[in-house]
C-alpha cells in the first residue's frame, strides 16, 4: 500500500483461512483455504494478512482447485467458491502460512477492471523482465499457459505483470503464478531461455508482451483488531452512536481495549461495498467498563455488545465498521 491509498468503492467479496496444503500435480503444494464469507471468484484481487496485518497486497486469484472428494483424490478447476467451501489457490504469494487470511475484493473502476492498476502503483516502477508470447498452451487445473522466448531480464514467480498488446496493456495487476522450463518443470526463474508462464489470464494471444515490474517497497501496512457489526444505531447529524458485536472472525480470539482505541481510524463497509475510509473513532467505554460488555464464550470466542462512537452520521443498521491501526514500516511503530 502507499500513502494515497483509499479503498472507497472496493467490492469485498469475501474472505477465506488458510488451513493446510494440497498438492497439485505438477506444481507442489498450494495453500488451501477454507472460505468463511462471501464468494471467492477466480480472477479477482486480494490481500493477506498474517495475525492481523496486512503482509502482502495486489495479489491475484488466478486458479482455484478443489478435491473431488467423491472421485477419490481426483482434482478439478473451479471458477468460483462459495461459504463454507474449501478450495487451494494459487495468487502470486510464496509465502503463504497456516492462519493466513485472504481477503479478496474487486477495485472500484471506471473502466475495464483488467486495466485497474493495483494499489502499490505509484507511477515509480523497476522494470525486470519481459518476454513475447509465442503461443499459449492450458493446463486443465491452472488454466492457460504462455510460452514464451526469449526472455530479456529475468521472470520470477510472484513478479507483478502486465500484458502488453500492439503496445497497450490490456491487463495490469497480474502475477506470475508459475514459472515452467522447456521441459514443463516448475522452476523460480527464467533467464534468457524459452519457458512457460502462468499468470491466470485466459485472454493471452501469441504476439502479446508479458512485462513484469517491481515497485517500492511499502512504508506503511496496517493492523486490523476489530471488525464491528452495527445492530443498533443514532445519529444527532455530526456523530453516530451504535451498538456493535464482534464480527465472527474476531469471536474467536480475545479482543481487547488493547486492540481498538478512541482515535483510531475506520472504514465503513455497506452491503460488501467500502463506501467511508478515515473515519475516526470518538467514543468507547471507558477502561474500567470495557470488559463488561464482553464475554468469553466457550472455546475462547468473545460475544456481547458495546456502544461506539465515529464521526460519520450516516451510519445504518447492518453496516460493517472496520477500525484498523496504520503500521510505520519504517519505524516499526503505528502512526496516528
Amino acid at each position: 500500500m502507499n500513502e494515497t491509498t483509499i479503498w472507497i468503492g472496493e467490492r469485498r467479496l469475501g474472505w477465506m483461512t488458510v488451513s493446510g496444503g494440497l498438492d497439485v500435480p505438477g506444481f507442489g503444494l498450494l495453500p488451501e483455504c477454507r472460505v468463511k464469507d462471501g464468494d471467492i471468484v477466480r480472477g479477482s484481487r486480494a490481500r493477506l494478512f498474517r495475525d492481523g496485518v496486512l503482509i502482502a497486497e495486489d495479489l491475484h486469484v488466478g486458479a482455484l482447485i478443489r478435491e473431488k472428494s467423491f472421485v477419490g483424490n481426483r482434482l478439478e478447476a473451479l471458477e468460483a467458491v462459495g461459504a463454507s467451501g474449501r478450495c487451494a489457490v494459487a495468487s502470486g504469494c510464496g509465502d503463504v502460512r497456516e492462519g493466513d487470511r485472504f481477503e479478496v475484493y474487486m477495485r472500484a473502476r471506471t473502466t475495464d477492471g483488467r486495466l485497474m492498476p493495483g494499489y502499490q502503483a505509484t507511477g515509480v516502477e523497476r522494470r525486470l523482465g519481459s518476454a513475447e508470447v509465442r503461443g499459449v498452451d492450458g493446463d486443465p487445473l491452472v488454466g492457460p499457459a504462455a510460452r514464451v522466448g526469449p526472455i530479456e531480464g529475468t521472470l520470477t514467480a510472484g513478479d507483478r505483470v502486465r500484458v502488453v498488446r500492439g503496445g497497450e496493456p490490456v491487463a495490469e495487476a497480474l502475477r506470475l503464478l508459475f514459472v515452467t522450463d522447456t521441459a514443463g518443470q516448475v522452476v523460480d526463474e527464467l533467464r534468457a531461455h524459452s519457458g512457460s508462464l502462468y499468470l491466470g489470464f485466459s485472454d493471452l494471444r501469441p504476439g502479446d508482451a508479458v512485462v513484469a515490474y517491481d515497485v517500492p517497497a511499502p512504508v506503511w501496512t496496517e493492523a486490523r483488531s476489530a471488525e464491528l457489526f452495527v445492530h443498533q444505531m443514532r445519529s444527532d447529524g455530526v456523530v453516530a452512536h451504535a451498538m456493535v458485536d464482534p464480527g465472527e472472525r474476531y469471536r474467536k480470539k480475545r479482543m481487547s481495549k488493547d486492540g481498538l482505541a478512541v482515535g483510531h481510524r475506520a472504514r465503513i463497509v455497506r452491503e460488501r461495498t467500502v463506501i467511508a475510509d478515515g473515519v475516526t473513532i470518538g467514543y468507547l467505554p471507558d477502561e474500567g467498563t470495557f470488559g463488561g460488555f464482553l464475554r468469553t464464550g466457550p472455546g475462547g470466542g468473545v460475544t456481547g455488545s458495546f456502544e461506539l462512537g465515529l464521526d460519520f452520521p450516516d451510519l445504518r443498521t447492518a453496516d460493517r465498521i472496520e477500525p484498523y491501526q496504520i503500521l510505520d514500516l519504517r519505524g516499526g511503530r503505528y502512526r496516528d
